[in-house]
């Protein structure tokens, strides 16, 4: 028995090939070999016609969407520009539109503890202020590389770069 951690590595054997497996105590066993237990959920219940007709589009759209961006150029160099859609536009509606909301709430706020100083609209004033707070946009930094984490590298795992590789293919 070795530990690498927090977890405990312990030796088994697959119940289906009899191959024999490293299992880490904190993650899910597995068999790399016959890939035994790598979907552990169980069996999927039976789907209604709404769930059935859901992934029956989504499949749809992502093959549509795999076309598309396996045929198209990635160089940006050739001209094309990204291609605008309905669903794209509308995304940009929305987001403007939380923004709009935002900047009135404050703009109220501000009137409200402006006109009605040392009066009532004092109160309706600071909570609008405090939603317009609650509801900003928040620009955050992606985390440095101190921040990250562990870094696997091929040689520290490979059974799950070999199922990278494999799935890759």
């Amino acid at each position: 028995m070795r530990t690498t951690g927090e977890g405990v590595l312990e030796s088994s054997s697959c119940p289906e090939c009899d191959t024999e497996i490293q299992v880490d105590s904190r993650f899910t066993k597995w068999c790399p070999a016959c890939d035994w237990n790598v979907d552990p959920g169980g069996p999927e219940e039976s789907r209604g016609r709404l769930e059935t007709l859901r992934r029956t589009l989504a499949q749809r759209h992502g093959e549509r969407l795999l076309t598309t961006m396996s045929t198209a150029s990635t160089d940006a160099a050739d001209g094309r520009r990204a291609r605008r859609d309905v669903s794209g536009v509308l995304a940009y509606a929305v987001a403007l539109l939380i923004h709009a909301v935002t900047a009135l709430l404050t703009v109220t706020g501000i009137w409200c503890l402006v006109s009605g100083w040392g009066g009532f609209l004092m109160l309706p004033g600071a909570f609008l202020l405090l939603l317009a707070w609650a509801l900003r946009p928040r620009l955050t930094r992606l985390p440095s590389d101190e921040d990250a984490g562990v870094v696997l590298r091929r040689p520290d795992a490979p059974e799950l770069f070999a199922l990278i590789d494999e799935v890759g293919v």
